[in-house]
């Protein structure tokens, strides 16, 4: 099964109300949410290289997905279809387009010991200033993207812990100036700032 597309019904999926993790980017009285599953490339596989001329078969399949999509959220959020006041629907061949992922796989590279932990893609590169960052570094998806942007800003803003970059649990936010920022190489820190104090909290970032 794992080549064929959902028959009907979605029996899985990652579902985020990305408005209610930042308020501010909610439209008036509306919510923004993402849904997500696994689809196999295969059923896309024809139309790869045509974005600007997929036929009606592709839109076809995409809204019905759509449909089987929000169908399955509505199990807990009975109603969400009609409340809806706009949809987009993505493929593995989106994927392709706005990121040149491979085969519209959304986790970067493939996990296997020799890309994993020490082995992974470092995130402070050989070339002062320049950071790795993503999917394809410390680990897959969002939360693997997430730390490795993390370990980065950490790196560039000269702190000592990761912990310095979490905002308020109040909600309220530091504005860094970019004049403030650490250069990558040679340069001065903030004053507030000192350097991790070993390399083990650098072990997957260096």
């Amino acid at each position: 099964m794992e080549h064929a597309l959902p028959h009907g019904i979605v029996e899985g999926l990652f579902l985020t109300v990305t408005t209610l993790k930042d308020p501010g980017h909610a439209p008036n009285g509306h919510h923004t949410l993402e849904l997500f599953t696994f689809v196999p490339y295969e059923p896309f596989e024809d139309w790869a290289g045509h974005a600007a001329a997929r036929p009606a078969g592709y839109h076809d399949l995409k809204e019905r997905l759509g449909d089987a999509m929000i169908a399955a959220a509505e199990r807990m959020i009975p109603g969400l279809g009609k409340n809806l006041t706009f949809r987009a629907v993505g493929t593995p061949l989106t994927n392709d387009f706005y990121c040149e992922t491979h085969r519209g796989a959304s986790y970067g590279t493939a996990k296997i010991p020799a890309l994993l932990g020490p082995f992974s893609f470092p995130i402070r590169s050989s070339v002062p200033g320049l950071y790795s960052v993503g999917a394809s570094t410390l680990s897959h998806g969002v939360a693997g993207a997430a730390t490795s942007g993390l370990f980065a800003a950490r790196d560039i803003l000269g702190l000592r812990r990761i912990e310095d970059l979490l905002a308020p649990s109040d909600g309220s936010l530091q504005v860094v100036l970019a004049s403030d920022l650490a250069p990558a190489s040679g340069a001065r820190r903030p004053a507030h700032a000192a350097p991790p104090e070993d390399d083990a909290d650098d072990a997957l970032a260096s």
